[in-house]
């Protein structure tokens, strides 16, 4: 069934397919309200209503008193965020710090505007309707880390970047956390404590590379080099962030490899090891000092509180938008960067 639009709406495409085909240039002043409604052979609150649409739509620059002008960037550019979750990326804990970012560092670029896409099947890729490839110069990628899904993506020839999450193999660059210096901060606590079993628990969703790989490995290598990991078996990881924190503790100590600090590469790791501990009879910091990573919303309210790495989220994404832009802009390589991360000391770390 055809809808029906209203006569401002339909007068408003015509003007638009007039400043589409360049008819009127940035910067063009535009007949009179007068002129155009004879033209058209409609009212003048009709060219009124479809004036004010498109300023609304910043195509338009009305000041009162003065003649109606074409803005100097009548279109503005379009970056699509490309989200892999369920819900929206700006209902997610953890990624809307990320979203708010992108968000705020939008509001400085005036010829830019965005858009959010959510994948939760990752067996098929398909822009909905209001994907305009036309006027996308850009897509930033949330919360994947899987090779197969961004050579999909690149087929669409729009230049990528990704945050937080990532695939190497993939050569899109990405934004990521600095957590290196901040792993060698944190072993140098953990040296100066007195711990000399410490362990590294992480969890595998995206095979062996991405941000959780990464954290794992550099965590490991970090704490060896430092001399307080027995070996490379205190390095662990389990498929489910909520229960496994609680295994791999219990796999430990059944062992006889009884840990006397834990780092984690999630937060969300924190409730299963805090639980395991409890049945253990490990006291948190005195026989098992913790640190997570993440540092998410609920991690002060613990107990004890949980210490961890803050990444920064909203830097994260103010940075992602921001490389993208300055590349589509001929100011700067797309390359990748890191974000400094900051250890955040509470209570279940001595």
């Amino acid at each position: 069934m055809i809808k029906n639009i209203s006569k401002s709406e339909w007068l408003k495409n015509q003007l638009l397919e007039e400043i589409r085909t360049g008819v009127y240039r940035p910067g063009d002043v535009l007949p009179s309200v007068r002129h155009l409604a004879r033209r058209f052979d409609v009212s003048k609150h009709t060219v009124s209503q479809a004036l004010s649409n498109l300023h609304e739509l910043k195509i338009l620059e009305i000041t009162q008193g003065k003649a109606t002008r074409l803005r100097n960037s009548p279109f503005r550019k379009h970056i699509e965020i490309v989200y892999f979750g369920s819900g929206t990326v700006d209902s997610q804990s953890f990624w809307a710090d990320v979203y708010q970012g992108i968000s705020a560092e939008a509001e400085n670029y005036d010829d830019y505007d965005f858009s959010q896409t959510t994948f939760r099947n990752l067996n098929s890729y398909f822009f909905p309707g209001n994907f305009d490839s036309s006027r996308t110069v850009g897509m930033l990628v949330l919360g994947m880390s899987h090779a197969v899904a961004y050579r999909d993506f690149l087929r669409f020839g729009i230049p990528m970047l990704s945050i937080h999450d990532y695939s190497e193999s993939s050569g899109v660059p990405h934004v990521r956390p600095g957590i290196g210096p901040v792993f060698r901060e944190a072993a140098e606590l953990f040296r100066r404590s007195g711990r000399r079993r410490v362990a590294v628990f992480s969890f595998w969703e995206h095979q062996f590379e991405g941000i959780d790989h990464f954290k794992l490995e550099c965590a490991r290598d970090t704490f060896l080099r430092a001399g307080i990991m027995p070996d490379a078996s205190y390095a662990l990881a389990h498929e489910d962030k909520d229960s496994g924190g609680y295994v791999l503790l219990h796999r430990l100590v059944r062992a006889g490899k009884t840990p006397d600090g834990l780092f984690l590469a999630s937060d969300a790791m924190a409730l299963g090891a805090y639980r395991a501990a409890y049945e253990l009879n490990l006291r948190i910091p005195e026989d098992l000092a913790i640190l997570g990573s993440d540092n998410l919303n609920g991690s002060g309210y613990m107990v004890p509180s949980l210490s961890s790495i803050e990444l920064h989220r909203g830097e994260l994404g103010r940075t992602g938008f921001r490389t993208l832009v300055e590349y589509c802009e001929g100011k700067g390589a797309l390359n990748s960067v890191d974000v400094p991360a900051e250890l955040v000391l509470r209570e279940s770390f001595p």
